[in-house]
This record gives C-alpha cells, structure tokens and sequence, in this order.
C-alpha cells in the first residue's frame, strides 16, 4: 500500500514529544536538523500544521 496515495488529500494528526516533532518540522520547512531548537517552541498540547516550504 502506498500511504502517499492512501492518504491524498487527508488530514493527518501526529501525536509527539516537542523535540521530535520540531525535528520533524524541519524537514518541512528546509532546515537542517541539528537547528531543530531555532524553530518556534512547541507548548504543551499545541497543534501546528505543518507544509511543505515552497523553494
């Protein structure tokens, strides 16, 4: 099953630690892992959406 097709045009909430989650959220947005900290701080049961950084 290919989960990119299975899950066009869908929401999808991911539940995670702070650190985790702005590591991730800097695939998003381009940066590079290791400056995960100089992204905005994550409070405690935030929702942040998260896309893709255009070029």
């Amino acid at each position: 099953m290919d989960l990119e097709s299975a899950y066009n045009d869908k929401d999808i909430l991911l539940v995670s630690h702070g650190d985790a989650s702005q590591v991730l959220q800097t695939g998003f947005q381009k940066v590079d892992p290791r400056q995960h900290r100089s992204l905005q701080h994550l409070e405690t049961a935030e929702i942040r959406q998260l896309t893709l950084a255009q070029p």
